[in-house]
């Protein structure tokens, strides 16, 4: 069987990923004014930067609302669409493992939907997801980019923004701890909150609300599995980063501070970020892994993205064990190395909590 391609076109943004004698290649996601145009720059970028030819392609598939607009086959290749809602069940039924669940599909809106062995169905949804979070944060918060919201929200205070059941009760009510929200922005009135506050009051909203709502759909069903799957779902490792961005340009270093640069096996830095390493803060010529001078190696050249995790491992386990170093990681293997922020960033994943570990943005967002 040749690689299929499947693309999930939605409301903001476009999903596309290969499959290759059952092995999945190289997610990618795509945002564009519209779905169309978001499509087939999503086709066009993911072909290109994987190295594949139209003739290597046996099938394209769609789904997705965007995809109702597509009505001729993708450049000429034989093309289908499959039922959005059957897809999201079927996805999260084998990635899950589960044979009985809800799934809880957070886009720009919400869809839930119904899975028990093969029987698939749409139970309905909510118009709260993504699209509403960032509605909210360009109105309230004059942003566009769900890593300002986060890092707003990281020092957001939610007792500024929501009525708890402690301030209209002293007891807990069956049911209902004092943390529990009792009304939504129910406290805004009498406090003035700040943008840091409103922030976390946009997320939480947005989140209880799609929470609620799921709950809801299944009571005395005896359906207690939940799968959470779309974009929204990206926001769990970002919202637990709270400090700075590494900065695009580098020059200077304060004195606990360490630039982590991407390198080769043989230390030959000659290029990029390990030339600047090399002539700024003192990284060893021939040495292409590791501490040197003010400077981490982490070698990228070698191989695959796999054959990079574990020198990223390595150095998120030496950061752990220092913590007066702050380490700056520049945007490694993203340059002459040739990968991708998506394929490079999910390394660092565990990183993500390390405080003395600072990230590009870009690593962040897709975090």
């Amino acid at each position: 069987m040749g690689l299929v391609i499947g693309i999930d076109v939605g409301g903001s943004t476009t999903k596309i990923v290969g499959l290759n004698n059952g092995q999945i290649l190289s997610p990618m996601f795509i945002t564009a004014a519209d779905p169309i145009t978001s499509l087939f720059g999503a086709f066009g970028k993911y072909i290109y930067d994987n190295g594949i030819t139209l003739n290597d392609i046996e099938h394209v598939m769609l789904t997705g609302v965007g995809s109702s607009g597509v009505t001729t086959p993708i450049y000429g290749l034989p093309t289908s669409k499959a039922d959005e809602f059957q897809a999201d069940g079927l996805g999260a039924r084998f990635d899950s493992g589960l044979d009985k669940l809800t799934v809880v599909s957070m886009g720009t809106g919400t869809t839930l939907v119904s899975v028990d062995g093969d029987n698939i169905s749409h139970l309905g949804g909510i118009g709260i997801g993504g699209g509403t979070l960032m509605g909210l944060a360009h109105l309230l918060l004059k942003t566009d980019h769900v890593s300002d919201v986060i890092e707003l929200a990281s020092t957001g205070d939610i007792t500024h923004i929501n009525l708890q059941i402690k301030d209209i009760c002293k007891t807990d009510l069956e049911g209902l701890p004092l943390h529990a929200t009792a009304s939504l922005f129910g406290k805004v009135r009498q406090i003035t909150p700040s943008d840091h506050d409103v922030a976390l009051g946009i997320i939480c909203m947005v989140l209880e609300s799609i929470g609620s709502a799921a709950v809801l759909s299944k009571l005395n069903t005896g359906v207690k599995d939940f799968v959470l799957i779309g974009n929204l779902t990206r926001l769990n490792y970002s919202t637990m980063y709270n400090r700075e961005y590494t900065p695009n340009f580098i020059n200077q270093l304060k004195e606990n501070e360490i630039f982590v640069f991407g390198s080769n096996l043989k230390g030959m830095h000659a290029g990029g970020a390990a030339r600047v390493a090399v002539d700024k803060f003192g990284a060893v010529w021939g040495q292409g892994v590791g501490m040197q001078g003010q400077c981490y190696a982490i070698p990228t050249m070698q191989g695959g993205v796999e054959t990079i995790q574990p020198y990223v491992d390595d150095f998120i386990a030496y950061a752990r064990q220092h913590p007066e170093y702050k380490f700056l990681v520049t945007r490694i293997a993203c340059g002459i190395a040739g990968f991708r922020v998506e394929e490079i960033a999910p390394l660092f994943k565990a990183a993500i909590d390390v405080e003395n570990i600072i990230l590009p943005r870009d690593f962040v967002e897709i975090l």
